[in-house]
């Protein structure tokens, strides 16, 4: 039996990237200035497993609402299967830092502090996820669970819609009008008999596959009515 894979956490990113950034003597000095009150992960998320690559760490800084200047630091982008297909999903807060100092020293040096962070937590990302259980797709290198979300947005399903029960087929293709051509003579029907074939009540049914939570599985059903 194969190893379960293991991710790595948020907060094993964010542990990494802070203790590189603390050795860098950039940070070092900025720190002097900036004079931390504290820095932390965000808890609601720390324990999330990172499954894709796709995304960036950005950081900015600006003044709190009562005391002190905030540092905050992002994930942007796609690091879980479900940002595919909820794309609006994928901006969370991952750090905090703060200091209590207010003047424009203390503001340009939380920025370096941020900015550092950022850069060695997409530096960790760039080592260690990006090569970590990876296929080639036209030459590009992506993680597997990519590999799976672009295989599942050309995977179809195609059946007769009377007589033969549950029975289908699976049909790979750029498109559903392209699936439908190729389901044509996969039943025994001509090119001519597409609009017969397909219009009103139609002799064969060609759907897309429905995504899940698990970009190893695919529902094979009409998602018109799924």
């Amino acid at each position: 039996m194969s190893e379960l894979k293991k991710y790595f956490r948020v907060k094993d990113i964010m542990e990494a990237a802070v203790k590189r950034a603390q050795k860098d003597p950039l940070y070092q000095e900025a720190e002097k200035t900036c004079c931390l009150d504290y820095h932390l992960l965000c808890h609601p998320n720390r324990l999330d497993e990172v499954k894709l690559s796709s995304f960036n760490v950005i950081g900015y800084t600006d003044y709190g609402g009562s005391e002190g200047i905030y540092g905050t630091i992002q994930f942007l982008g796609e690091w879980v299967p479900q940002h595919r297909e909820s794309p609006m999903l994928g901006r969370m807060n991952v750090y905090t830092l703060k200091t209590l100092r207010e003047d424009k020293k203390a503001y340009l040096s939380m920025g370096v502090l941020v900015n550092l962070i950022c850069y060695y937590a997409n530096q960790f990302i760039a080592e260690h996820i990006c090569t970590h259980s990876t296929e080639h797709v036209g030459g590009v290198a992506v993680n597997a669970y990519e590999a799976y979300q672009i295989i599942g947005r050309h995977v179809f399903f195609a059946y007769r819609t009377f007589g033969y029960g549950l029975h289908g087929y699976i049909v790979l293709a750029d498109s559903l009008q392209t699936a439908k051509e190729k389901a044509l003579g996969l039943f025994g029907y001509d090119a001519e008999d597409f609009d017969r074939v397909y219009r009103g009540i139609p002799s064969i049914a060609v759907h897309p596959v429905k995504p899940t939570d698990d970009p190893q599985i695919y529902k094979a059903v009409n998602t018109d009515m799924a």
